[in-house]
């Protein structure tokens, strides 16, 4: 056995439907906070809520419903936390690995009124890659998900502060994923960066893909495009999807760093770094299936059938909660 894997694959011996069932009765509550509290710890979104209703200032984040903690906030603006336009519905996610630190940015997709805002913070903060996980058609209709603040149909986009000009584009691939490359520069200051995108367009809203390996093709390339830079990763809200993912690549990340392979512990880490993350169960599990694959070879060397019976319990799950979804909508 790999004595590097050993936990994981301790993990893996021991899994069963049970204790997957046992994870989903802590999963709703766990790093959930007093809603009497709650606010104590979000101060900088409960005003930019409070100056939003009151019209004395743009609405700075998406669903009002969905707070940001203080503690890992994001600053832009060139403005201290203190100032309300410093605020943007982002945290970050940074932790140790066995070789080095992982810099995350977890965020809301923003809308038309903070697209420099967006700009302000890969800028700031070098963001070296920005995965994007909604569907292209979410950014129309009337719920408007999210809208794209890069060129879309020229190569060159100007902002109120900022120039984006695209420096190369892949079409869309066989793992659902368009890559792209793009130079920002600040009119204000003439300071620039470049930084990729990459656009994975097979993720249903508050729910999961229809398969796990287009997943897994995504984290390879993440890992590979970048290791020491932010990555910033949003969906439309910033938890579900946006959680998903980077709790798949925290439990990766940190296989061997803990005692003990411990999925919940890590969720609610990150839970601790982004209120809420990771929205429902079945995300969970499909975070677990997408870490199983990675590993499947030393899971096959260890226990040729132990694989295929964690992705059996996994598809089993997903199938009652489509089946559950479905009933709802009838």
């Amino acid at each position: 056995m790999d004595e590097d894997l050993k936990k994981f694959l301790d993990f893996v011996n021991i899994v069963d439907e049970g204790k997957i069932y046992e994870y989903k009765s802590v999963f709703d509550t766990l790093g959930r906070l007093d809603p009497d509290v709650l606010p104590e710890y979000c101060k900088r979104f409960q005003t930019a809520v409070k100056n939003h209703k009151e019209g004395k200032d743009k609405k700075r984040f998406r669903y009002s419903d969905i707070p940001c903690i203080d503690a890992s906030g994001v600053t832009i603006n060139g403005k201290s936390e203190a100032e309300s336009d410093s605020f943007i519905h982002a945290n970050k996610f940074e932790y140790k690995t066995v070789t080095n630190t992982r810099k995350l940015i977890l965020c809301q997709a923003p809308t038309e009124e903070t697209k420099d805002d967006m700009l302000d913070m890969i800028l700031k903060y070098k963001i070296g890659v920005v995965v994007i996980l909604v569907k292209p058609e979410e950014a129309t209709g009337s719920e408007k998900k999210w809208v794209p603040y890069y060129p879309t149909e020229h190569y060159e986009l100007d902002t109120p502060s900022f120039t984006l000009k695209r420096i190369s584009m892949n079409k869309l691939d066989e793992n659902f994923i368009a890559e792209s490359k793009y130079q920002l520069t600040s009119k204000k200051t003439q300071k620039g960066t470049s930084f990729s995108i990459l656009h994975y367009q097979g993720w249903p809203d508050t729910s999961i893909p229809s398969e796990h390996k287009s997943v897994y093709e995504l984290y390879k390339k993440i890992i590979n495009l970048r290791n020491d830079d932010y990555v910033a990763i949003h969906c439309s809200a910033g938890i579900g999807r946006t959680g998903t993912l980077a709790l798949i690549m925290y439990l990766i990340d940190t296989i061997n760093y803990f005692p003990t392979f411990d999925p919940i512990a890590r969720l609610k880490c990150l839970r601790e770094h982004r209120y809420l993350a990771v929205q429902k169960h079945n995300q969970f599990v499909f975070a677990l299936l997408v870490v199983f694959e990675h590993y499947k070879k030393e899971i096959d060397e260890m226990d040729e059938g132990a694989y295929g019976r964690f992705l059996g319990i996994a598809e089993n799950l997903f199938n009652k909660e489509r089946t559950r979804q479905d009933r709802q909508k009838k």
